[in-house]
């Protein structure tokens, strides 16, 4: 299991700073980044229906390079309705 992506299920299925641990190191997250994504991971498991909208500063946290990583990231984050303009 584990060769077939067992070990994204095994992060996810386990405890809480054990996964951001492995999202900061995997994805090279800076501490403001890692504060983002716990603050969105707070807000959807409050709410799970509800959509957010990131505001512009919220989006510079996001750190994302290009324009690729600009639509790659949309495209994702919109999948559990995460937007912004």
């Amino acid at each position: 299991m584990m060769e077939n992506g067992g070990k994204l299920l095994e992060v996810q299925m386990g405890e809480i700073p054990v996964a951001v641990e492995y999202w900061k190191n995997t994805y090279q997250m800076n501490d403001n980044q890692v504060k983002m994504m716990l603050l969105l991971y707070e807000k959807k498991s409050a709410m799970p229906n509800q959509t957010i909208t990131l505001s512009k500063e919220e989006v510079a946290i996001l750190g994302i390079k290009n324009e690729d990583g600009r639509i790659e990231s949309k495209e994702s984050f919109a999948e559990i309705d995460i937007f912004w303009e």
